[in-house]
């Protein structure tokens, strides 16, 4: 809201509004995100992708520190738990780190498909989460339950994530990786990535 309140809405499955409550419920109206903090940015990744019912909210709060909620067998919710994590109010990602923006969304695999991919105060990435694909970024296929390095220890000004895959710019120049079937990547291959490979070196225009 115009002070910075959260508040969700919706199929509340696993916990995924965020009011502490695990009932399974249809809200039809707003309901308050538990805690009292105010947030910068929230980001919510699609809930019914290959059959798949659940789903996981990352935010940051004003400070700059990154919070999860939702449901994930992968890591997603960044709390270095193993197996199956419910948390229907935000719990705290771990490492401490302030984050200068966050991005969560799925990759195009069966089952519970969820990562994260976020810059710290440095503009350095991170990523937790399923790796299915190398979309953590850290030259790894292996989940992640808390933050990991992204490769190549590049400087991000910007970050978007879909469909297990990430593009970021650095300056001018565009990175890429993750996913690449039908050449989504765009750069002339349809192979996946596992770490930042340059895509292009172009003007940016505002």
């Amino acid at each position: 809201d115009s002070d910075s309140y959260a508040y969700c809405w919706g199929n509340n499955s696993d916990g995924r509004i965020g009011n502490n409550s695990t009932q399974i419920a249809m809200y039809s109206s707003p309901q308050s995100v538990v805690g009292g903090r105010r947030w910068k940015q929230l980001s919510l990744t699609p809930a019914f992708v290959f059959g798949v019912g659940t789903a996981v909210v990352a935010a940051l709060d004003l400070d700059g520190y990154a919070y999860c909620w939702g449901r994930s067998s992968t890591g997603a919710l960044g709390t270095n738990q193993s197996g199956t994590v419910s948390a229907s109010s935000p719990v705290s990602v771990v490492g401490g780190r302030q984050w200068r923006t966050i991005k969560a969304s799925v990759a195009p695999t069966a089952g519970q498909n969820y990562y994260v991919v976020a810059l710290d105060d440095k503009s350095y990435a991170y990523a937790w989460g399923v790796n299915s694909f190398g979309v953590l970024g850290n030259n790894s296929t292996s989940n992640a339950s808390s933050p990991v390095s992204v490769g190549g220890g590049i400087q991000f000004d910007e970050i978007e994530v879909g469909g297990g895959t990430v593009i970021a710019r650095s300056g001018y120049s565009y990175y890429t990786w993750g996913y690449g079937a039908a050449g989504i990547m765009g750069n002339n291959s349809t192979a996946a990535v596992s770490s930042p490979i340059l895509l292009t070196t172009l003007p940016y225009w505002q």
